[in-house]
């Protein structure tokens, strides 16, 4: 006491005191006052936030020291609805300290006092309560902890329920609710029990009640219920689900009969144990539209002791008798019975109901177990109905039989199974081995017997050209699947040895008509270790004969993942012929004959992540190959032998390279049909060319890169030609024309897409066997930029022939000639520099041709103006211009040069001639002094050249044709007339005096001598003169002398056109001169009129020529 004194003496003892009291006061006045009063405040709102109900609570009580709460008058109204849906009198929680340190609540005792519940189902089949599924449903699948608890001592004390059925217009009730459970917990924390598991009700007037037996004072409190539920039926029940089907069913059954105990150890987490019998009779399961999809007569599960709380679910047996499936796969490719897969099912707004917690829950539970020690399935039977294919695809599967033994999901655990079943066409199926499913694996053998590759065609023949049309298969094999090191890991299989001898295929391929047939004899194949597994490569061979003569062979190693081949590949001698109708709707040529032959090695790569890949070295070629045009049944185009050698294609990247193409012994007919077309132009079909069209169109191209790639690198070592022939018909021109090319040969060697390198072109043949032609030079047609130095020699050849085109279109047939060309083309940088020399000899025109179709320009003219003295005609055409400009046309260009001279020769021969000999037009016409017929200097050099003109163009004839100016002749005839009387009183002197006399042209009066031989002229004039007084003849003055004879000389018409005449008489006089132009080629013309056409810049005193 003294101590206890003294201690209670000391001034901290009272402060501590004093402050531990004052500490439970405020403890317990938060508890028993505050705190009821701020729950009661904030329960309503916040249940009705959460629930979108109104919620309201008559009161809380809290003690603090028992850790109680108790909540009384609870009322949550319907939402948007009058009336309640839920309450209780009294919800009580009695809440334990070890919640603190156990992670997870722990409730001492929890007990529900008079609760109600309202449900009522509504017209569109949801529920009251529906919108809360949906809503929680999609909070659980974000929130996926998983939360710890001890729920203990629960107790429902009088509970009611009201259902009103509103579609079946029904109402049931459930009274007097007592439901106690000892525990639910997955904490293994133990918490004195006191009460026994029991529930009892009143359900429709009708008791209910299960009790439960405990062991109070085992070790373990083990509490057991026996469960007897028999003829449940399943459809009643399922049509009080929260959510709608996207199926029916209408019978199905249940009977269940087990057993289920509580556990609880003082040291070990809490358990459910679970065991008896569970049987499903007569279900039946049909889509809305009443068609069937399941009928499961009978299935019964024998439930070992299985724990639910540790997630393991153990069977002793699952039985399976004669179910029934009806499967459907719809145009849409949606299979039916997917529909019954969880998470298909749909609230009453159209969403999904539950079936997004499915994964979640799915994906937490990675520790459940599930084990059936035997499964066996008897009587099985499927019907399929496959609607997504073109042809409708139908089967029916029956005698399945299923039995597995140890079936686990534990890891390592290996089950035995073995599968049988025949389809109704006597297909079997037999599968027998050891599998795992943790990890994925299984290791077997499969049999399968008379299997009907034609039955499946709906599956390949849209995909694979050719359908088979009889024959079984079958096959045998054993097999390993694997899934190894982890669940990253793939699953791998695994074929050891593949065998096929001495089989045969015939297939056809029915998307042409007629099908193509393709026969596969004395097939053969063999493949070793073929696996799924990375980098496993496996050896194989094949070969077959193909559609009689031909043969395939393919042998080497390929893997499958990554997918790879490297093989050595070759066909021979396999007929073309038969693949025609390929091809038939999209050339008019048949083929008559034809097989191709190759041989190499093959690779194809496809790694992961990146593109293919694809190579081939080896050689290739047609042989024998014949076509006639289908129109006319005329040969076409055919040849002994098309070779490739040494091929070296790639892909990825691209690439191609040849030593040698070589094309033997062929022959092509060209033929223009008599409505002018060729053959060559209808080869391609009108439908195949639009459908090209349409695909190259800028509507439906896909937009051009920014930059255009790199064209691929392109190597041709070698061309050969040889034994070339090609016939040339013409039957649009009357007469026919015809014209054969033979000895077609030569090599073009070096050619690459290198934009440096350079080809050598040598090309030869020969045109009816005389007329040879001959092309040499250089080119690159394969680098980007076209390259091109061509020379292209092509001599003799006879024209006669050509009769019918110069006929049609010169309106003259041909007599005679030779026509040689000598053409030089160079393309550099898309610019063109060409030469094109022309060379005709003899060339003459026979008789004319009467055709509508001729041109009305003079031909023979301009024949005669281009053809020399030695009867030959050269042209020199040149042409440049870029070739990448639209406009731009090589022989467009060169026609319209020969248009141009034709019309030249008939507008202005003389310009033309002009162009050849100097001089151009100037040489079409003399001009003349007034009044004067003398040739003028500068005319004589003119002539000089008119007759050069005349000497080499021997088939030309001239006209002259005189001409006056009325005018300025008149005057200069008249002062001509005048100097020719002076002058003739001068050559009478010489006469006289008998001395040599000038031509009255020649003779000069010099100015001297000019006063005394006017007066002379003046006197012997017979007109009136002036007289002195005696009557003499006055003396005048010249001037008055030359006035009054010139006024007394009269010029007439007559004058003028004898001055035209003389004009037109010199220019002839002079031309024959010479003697070079024969008399016989010019000719006097008498003008229409003696003033000529008027032409600018020239004077009408002129003599014309004309050339014909």
């Amino acid at each position: 006491m003294g101590k206890f004194s003294e201690l209670r003496a000391k001034p901290s003892y009272r402060k501590g005191l004093i402050a531990a009291v004052a500490s439970v006061s405020v403890y317990a006045l938060l508890g028993y006052l505050i705190l009821p009063a701020v729950l009661k405040s904030v329960l309503p709102g916040a249940l009705s936030d959460a629930l979108h109900r109104k919620a309201s609570v008559a009161g809380v009580r809290v003690d603090p020291f028992a850790l109680s709460v108790s909540v009384r008058g609870l009322s949550i109204a319907e939402r948007g609805a009058p009336g309640t849906w839920i309450s209780a009198e009294e919800i009580f929680l009695n809440l334990q300290l070890a919640s603190v340190f156990r992670g997870g609540p722990v409730l001492g005792e929890a007990r529900l006092q008079r609760p109600y519940v309202n449900i009522s189902r509504r017209g569109d089949g949801s529920y009251n309560f529906s919108d809360m599924i949906n809503e929680f449903s999609k909070k659980q699948a974000k929130e996926s902890k998983h939360l710890k608890y001890s729920f203990n001592n629960i107790q429902i004390v009088d509970g009611k329920v009201d259902f009103d059925d509103g579609p079946k217009k029904t109402r049931h009730e459930v009274r007097g609710i007592h439901l106690a459970v000892p525990f639910l917990s997955n904490l293994p924390y133990y918490v004195d029990r006191y009460i026994e598991p029991s529930f009892a009700a009143v359900v429709n007037g009708k008791a209910v009640s299960i009790k439960g037996k405990s062991k109070p004072f085992s070790e373990s409190h083990e509490t057991s219920f026996d469960l007897n539920l028999m003829d449940i039926e399943i459809p009643r029940y399922l049509e009080y689900l929260p959510f709608r089907r996207p199926y029916e069913v209408p019978s199905a059954f249940l009977d269940i009969k087990a057993d289920v105990s509580f556990v609880q150890h003082k040291d070990r987490p809490p358990a459910i144990r679970v065991r008896g019998d569970v049987i499903l009779r007569d279900a039946v399961i049909r889509g809305t539209d009443r068609k069937p999809w399941v009928r499961l007569p009978w299935i019964k599960a024998v439930v070992s002791p299985s724990d639910v709380m540790k997630g393991e679910y153990r069977l002793a047996s699952l039985v399976v008798r004669e179910p029934e499936i009806d499967a459907v796969l719809d145009r849409n490719r949606a299979l039916n019975l997917l529909a019954l897969a969880p998470g298909n099912e749909k609230g009453k707004a159209g969403e999904t109901g539950g079936g997004s917690a499915a994964p979640a829950a799915a994906k937490s539970g990675g520790g459940t177990i599930f084990s059936v020690d035997s499964i066996r399935l008897s009587g099985g039977s499927v019907r399929f109905l496959d609607e997504s294919r073109k042809s409708p695809f139908r089967t029916g599967i029956g005698d399945i039989r299923v039995d597995v033994d140890r079936l686990s999901t534990e890891e390592g655990k290996t089950a035995k199974a073995a599968v049988s079943l025949v389809t109704e066409s006597g297909e079997t199926f037999e599968l027998a081995g050891d599998f795992t499913l943790e990890p994925l694996s299984s290791d077997g053998s499969v049999s399968i017997g008379k299997f009907l590759p034609k039955k499946y065609a709906p599956y390949y023949a849209e995909s694979v050209p050719v359908i088979v049309k009889s024959g079984t298969l079958d096959l045998r094999t054993g097999y390993k699947v694997a899934r190894a090191g982890g669940p990253d890991k793939p699953f791998t299989v695994t074929l050891d040895n593949v065998s096929v001898d001495g089989n045969a295929l015939r297939l056809e391929d029915p998307r042409t008509d007629p099908p193509v047939p393709i026969a596969l004899d004395r097939l053969r194949l063999r493949a070793e270790t073929a696996s799924t597994e990375k980098d496993r490569k496996a050896r194989f061979s094949f070969s077959t004969s193909l559609n009689g003569d031909g043969a395939v062979s393919l042998g080497g190693l390929f893997s499958v993942e990554p997918p790879s081949l490297a093989a050595k590949a070759q066909l021979k001698s396999v007929s073309l012929v038969p693949f025609q109708p390929y091809y038939t709707d999209k050339v008019r040529i048949l083929l008559a004959g034809g097989s191709v032959s190759a041989g190499g090695n093959l690779s194809v790569g496809a790694p992961k992540g990146k593109p293919l890949r694809a190579a081939f070295r080896g050689e290739f070629s047609v042989n024998d190959f014949s076509s006639v045009d289908k129109a006319k049944g005329e040969e076409f185009l055919k040849f002994a032998t098309l070779h490739f050698g040494g091929v070296e294609i790639g892909y990825n990247p691209t690439a191609v390279a040849i030593r040698e193409i070589s094309l033997a012994d062929f022959y092509s007919r060209i033929v223009v049909n008599p409505d002018g077309t060729l053959n060559v132009q209808g080869i391609v079909a009108s439908d195949a060319a639009g459908s090209d069209n349409t695909a190259a169109s800028p509507a439906t191209s896909p937009p051009a890169p920014d930059k255009a790639a790199a064209p691929p690198p392109v190597r041709i070592d070698t061309v050969t030609l040889q034994g070339g022939a090609i016939r040339f018909s013409d039957r649009f021109v009357k007469p026919n024309y015809s014209a054969n090319l033979a000895e077609i040969g030569g090599r073009l060697t070096g050619l690459s897409s290198d934009g440096n390198a350079r080809a050598d072109v040598d090309l030869r043949g020969k045109l009816e066997n005389s007329a040879p032609l001959e092309i040499v030079g250089k080119i690159n047609p394969l680098s980007k930029d076209l390259f091109l130095d061509l020379r292209v020699d092509f001599r003799d050849m006879e024209l006669s022939p050509l009769t019918p085109y110069s006929g049609r279109f010169a309106g003259y047939a041909i007599q005679k000639g030779k026509l040689s060309l000598g053409l030089k083309y160079r393309i550099e940088k898309r610019a063109l520099e060409a030469e094109n020399k022309v060379f005709l000899d003899q060339f003459t025109f026979g008789e004319s041709v009467d055709s509508p179709t001729a041109t009305k320009l003079p031909v023979r003219l301009a024949v005669a103006l281009l053809k020399d003295r030695k009867g030959e005609i050269h042209l020199d055409l040149p042409v440049s211009g870029m070739i990448d400009d639209p406009k731009f046309s090589i022989w467009g260009i060169v026609w319209k040069i020969v248009g141009n001279l034709l019309i030249k020769a008939a507008t202005s021969p003389f310009a033309l001639l002009g162009a050849i000999f100097g001089g151009g037009e100037e040489l079409s016409y003399l001009e003349f002094g007034p009044g004067s017929s003398a040739i003028p200097a500068p005319g004589a050099a003119k002539l000089s050249n008119l007759v050069k003109v005349l000497t080499e163009r021997p088939a030309l004839t001239l006209e002259i044709e005189g001409h006056v100016d009325l005018d300025r002749d008149k005057e200069g005839l008249r002062q001509e007339i005048f100097r020719g009387k002076v002058a003739a009183q001068k050559r009478k002197e010489l006469v006289k005096a008998g001395r040599s006399v000038p031509g009255p042209d020649n003779v000069r009066v010099d100015a001297a001598e000019y006063p005394k031989f006017l007066a002379l002229a003046y006197k012997d004039e017979k007109f009136p003169k002036p007289r002195n007084i005696i009557g003499m003849a006055k003396s005048l003055p010249v001037p008055e002398m030359e006035k009054l004879m010139l006024t007394h000389i009269v010029v007439t018409n007559d004058d003028l056109r004898q001055l035209a005449l003389d004009r037109a008489s010199r220019v002839r006089d002079r031309l024959l001169e010479g003697g070079t132009v024969e008399p016989g080629r010019v000719f006097l013309v008498e003008p229409k009129t003696l003033a000529p056409e008027k032409k600018e810049k020239l004077a009408d005193s002129r003599a014309d020529f004309r050339v014909k």
